[in-house]
């Protein structure tokens, strides 16, 4: 997997998509993140949103990894306004920055029509995915209040695609 992307734009993303924005989520057993590179896209999935970007790609794959040692490694190249990243046997390499595969806990698909939508070890553990669904507030009184807002009752807003 290889693609050249902007990394502001990258950053941006991630921001809109993790799923470790308390402290205690920031830990090792935060959900994966999946990052796609296909054709002159790519694509940032967490497990409520997703996000497409473009990119260059030069060697398409889907890379699950833990997303908050990724995102403070992004913050510390600042500078770069792209950013090329490669996942290769040795690991994730972007700038002058390589993360070991242990580190991130990374699992590669080099070929993404075979790559699952989620990690394999949150396939089994995952509750069911509230994606796409709204839910009204409980209602206090029958009464409605001027400018109050129209609630959808479990509409599929298919968010994630």
């Amino acid at each position: 997997m290889f693609f050249v992307v902007d990394r502001v734009r990258m950053c941006r993303m991630i921001n809109l998509t993790r799923d470790d924005r308390s402290k205690p989520k920031q830990d090792t057993d935060v959900p994966f993140f999946r990052i796609e590179a296909q054709g002159e896209q790519l694509r940032l999935t967490g497990r409520n949103v997703e996000a497409v970007i473009p990119a260059t790609v030069y060697e398409a794959g889907v890379l699950f990894l833990r997303v908050t040692l990724f995102r403070r490694l992004l913050a510390t190249m600042a500078e770069n306004p792209t950013i090329a990243i490669q996942v290769t046997s040795e690991g994730l390499h972007f700038g002058d920055t390589k993360s070991l595969w242990d580190v991130g806990d990374m699992l590669l698909y080099v070929d993404p029509a075979q790559a699952p939508p989620v990690h394999p070890a949150e396939s089994q553990s995952q509750p069911p995915s509230m994606k796409g669904t709204a839910n009204p507030p409980p209602e206090k009184s029958s009464a409605k209040a001027p400018c109050s807002p129209t609630w959808i009752h479990s509409a599929n807003l298919n968010v994630g695609g």
